[in-house]
């Protein structure tokens, strides 16, 4: 069981911010988007920014510590897992993985 438990790949879940549980409450779409390179506040700031511009984007986190990409899309508002990896090439990094809804919540399916 334990060797297991440490195969398993660690899968984040989406970082709850004040802007980012605002954006639940109005009925916003939670996705969780694991990114390669993203190590500094610079790199905080790019995915930010590019992710910040993007109107189907109600909030926005980077978390440095788990190398995660939190995005609430506005209600009815959607974003392909292409869009946002060229958002990400855009701003100088790429995305490993990508979880919508339940799973961005860390909800068990």
């Amino acid at each position: 069981m334990r060797a297991t438990q440490q195969n398993q790949t660690v899968r984040q879940t989406l970082t709850r911010t004040d802007e980012i549980d605002r954006a639940l409450a109005a009925g916003g779409a939670p996705i969780v988007a694991d990114v390669l390179g993203v190590v500094c506040d610079f790199c905080a700031i790019a995915m930010n920014k590019i992710f910040g511009d993007q109107p189907e984007v109600a909030a926005v986190y980077v978390d440095l510590d788990t190398k995660a990409l939190s995005l609430v899309l506005s209600p009815s508002s959607s974003l392909s897992d292409a869009a946002i990896a060229d958002l990400a090439v855009q701003a100088g990094y790429r995305i490993a993985a990508i979880r919508r809804d339940e799973a961005a919540l860390g909800v068990a399916l």
